[in-house]
């Protein structure tokens, strides 16, 4: 035992450097062997990532009309290690935002830390939260910026342009096809908190490209005209649903598409399939007249009974016989029975390649989420009777965009456009970074054949299946389709049809295409009834809007009916010219009704087998009733 002073002060300093030393060496080893982990470990606590969400880009139509927005919101979320009174809290925030507190009970339980209590606040949720929480001093509550999806035209293009999820990206339509050009980028930086989880500072600021506007070829006018027309005509004939489609023929633009019902991201154009009826033989003649196979002076037997027994099994009919016909009335009455034979005539190569040249059996350039490409089978499957009934529409399934491309060919000249959606994209600062361009994929038929289709389906307006598509005082030019669909046991249906009409106005030098199909409608079954009113009421609405002067001013004031006698124009005699001898009337010829009803064919009219499933030899449908 230590007797001096001195003595007794060393032994208690030493004892008192004894509890240091053990420190001194853990720090040693810490900031020595640690360091790295140690820093790490506490940049992760003290120092945190912040970004701050930046507002997601706009889709407008071509004059700048947007039809999608974001507008800026806020979220609400709770970090539970920094709350200090969480009965409190909770209760404040049912009270605040209107919540159930079972339900915020519920949050607090299953969440280890961070949990969100609410997206997308209303402005008034926010303000009264905010004054609140401020008031009562609450901590461990997280107000974030968002921003919420606006769509000023309501559900108008909904279809088209789909929608986005909770986190503001594109979960389907356009929103999510154009998703790395729409969406929200971030910028990002490092914050230094305190111990409450508050920011002290920011640093290290990095910024990314902020979101770009895309700008469509779609007209918020036309697409309004669409919609309100086929909502109409879908209440008119009673049908289960239906689409349509305007397209300038010169550039590709797609200027409306319109769906009913209508489904945010479930564009009927595009992803829908359907045997397009009789709409297809403009491909049928059109390859026909390219190849030579056919001359508009020939006439065809469509078989005076209206029944053509195609071989032992299979009988093609038409509603009601037509007897013989020359061309084109082949066409304007659209006989099942003579399209049938041209296709024949065709051959299948032929024949194989020009549906191949429109389109069909593939994509478009477009891209659209869940575009179907049809259904073509390889030629290598086909029997003879596929051959037959394809040449009607028949054994084949399409999308509407591509029917519409396929009419804007012979609209345009005889060449397949590439259709397009977007016509620019600009950055923030709202210069363009991208702008299309129409393009040309190839040539389809010569402009003489061009001629002599433009010719046909204006006779089919003018005294065949597609009157109710005159338009007073302008050339119209189309056809109509009414096919057969396929029922549940994968044969047709005798009661379930899809009715449509394509064409184009004005026929003399077209500026709009014009596709409308109308599924299982049921105050009528074919298309000249239940779409080309449709048409008609689209394509006037068109006319007057962009002021296209009439073309057919002779017409104004009177439409040509079936049954009408059709007086070819002739010029003026000169002065004194010597009367010209009269002529007997010809015979006309025989047109079918439009309101008569489907046909049933019974055992002389077998039902096909699988059409248009990918099988061989699919017995032939019964004949369309009547376009």
């Amino acid at each position: 035992m230590p007797t001096t002073p001195k003595a007794r002060f060393n032994v208690c300093g030493a004892v008192c450097l004894m509890a240091a030393v053990p420190i001194a060496l853990r720090l040693c080893y810490l900031q020595t062997f640690r360091h790295d982990e140690l820093y790490a470990k506490e940049a992760h606590i003290v120092t945190s990532s912040v970004t701050e969400v930046k507002t997601r880009g706009r889709i407008l139509d071509h004059e700048g009309d947007p039809l999608a927005e974001s507008l800026r919101t806020y979220s609400c979320a709770v970090l539970k290690h920094d709350v200090d009174r969480p009965t409190e809290l909770l209760g404040t925030l049912s009270e605040a935002l209107g919540m159930p507190r079972p339900e915020l009970d519920a949050k607090w339980r299953e969440a280890r830390n961070f949990f969100y209590v609410k997206r997308k606040l209303s402005p008034a949720e926010y303000e009264r939260l905010n004054n609140m929480l401020q008031s009562k001093k609450l901590r461990g509550v997280s107000i974030e910026t968002d921003y919420t999806r606006f769509y000023p035209g309501g559900d108008m293009a909904r279809d088209l342009v789909g929608t986005v999820d909770y986190d503001n990206a594109g979960s389907s339509g356009l929103e999510l096809l154009y998703e790395d050009i729409l969406g929200g980028k971030l910028e990002r930086g490092k914050a230094i908190k305190d111990k409450y989880g508050d920011v002290i500072y920011t640093t290290g600021s990095e910024s990314e490209v902020g979101a770009s506007d895309v700008y469509l070829t779609l007209d918020n006018k036309i697409q309004f005209f669409v919609e309100s027309a086929l909502d109409d005509a879908i209440k008119q004939t009673r049908a289960s649903g239906g689409f349509a489609i305007v397209e300038d023929p010169a550039t590709g633009g797609i200027l409306a598409a319109a769906s009913s019902p209508r489904k945010s991201g479930q564009s009927m154009p595009f992803q829908w399939t359907y045997e397009p009826g009789s709409t297809f033989k403009l491909v049928t003649l059109s390859a026909a007249f390219e190849k030579g196979k056919i001359k508009t002076t020939d006439t065809m037997d469509c078989e005076a009974s209206g029944k053509w027994q195609f071989n032992s099994k299979v009988v093609i009919n038409d509603d009601e016989p037509l007897g013989v016909l020359s061309v084109p009335d082949v066409f304007a009455h659209s006989s099942n029975i003579c399209s049938a034979k041209i296709a024949l005539k065709l051959g299948l190569e032929d024949f194989y390649s020009f549906i191949r040249d429109y389109g069909f059996g593939t994509k478009t350039v477009l891209g659209y989420p869940g575009e179907s490409q049809g259904l073509l089978r390889p030629p290598e499957k086909w029997q003879p009777i596929d051959l037959a009934v394809t040449g009607f529409g028949h054994g084949i399934a399409i999308t509407g965009i591509q029917l519409i491309d396929a009419y804007s060919a012979i609209a345009n000249g005889g060449v397949l456009m590439e259709p397009r959606l977007v016509e620019r994209i600009t950055d923030p600062a709202g210069s363009t970074i991208y702008q299309s361009k129409p393009h040309q994929l190839r040539r389809v038929v010569s402009p003489e054949t061009v001629k002599i289709m433009n010719s046909l389906l204006r006779r089919v307006v003018e005294i065949g299946t597609g009157v109710k598509a005159q338009i007073p005082g302008y050339t119209v030019a189309g056809k109509t389709g009414t096919a057969q669909k396929i029922d549940e046991h994968g044969k047709y249906s005798k009661s379930e049809h899809v009715a449509s009409f394509c064409g184009f106005v004005p026929a003399s030098k077209p500026r709009f295409t014009i596709l409308v199909v109308i599924d299982k409608p049921t105050t009528t079954a074919y298309g000249g009834e239940a779409a080309a009113p449709a048409f008609a009421e689209i394509a006037k609405r068109l006319l007057s809007a962009y002021a296209i002067a009439p073309d057919a001013p002779g017409t104004l004031n009177k439409l040509i009916l079936p049954g009408d006698k059709v007086p070819t124009p002739v010029a003026p005699p000169p002065p004194n010219a010597p009367k010209a001898a009269a002529k007997k009337p010809a015979a006309a010829v025989k047109k079918p009704v439009l309101n008569k009803a489907p046909q049933d064919a019974g055992a002389q009219n077998p039902t096909p087998q699988n059409a248009p499933q990918p099988q061989p030899s699919p017995a032939a449908p019964q004949g369309e009733a009547k376009d």
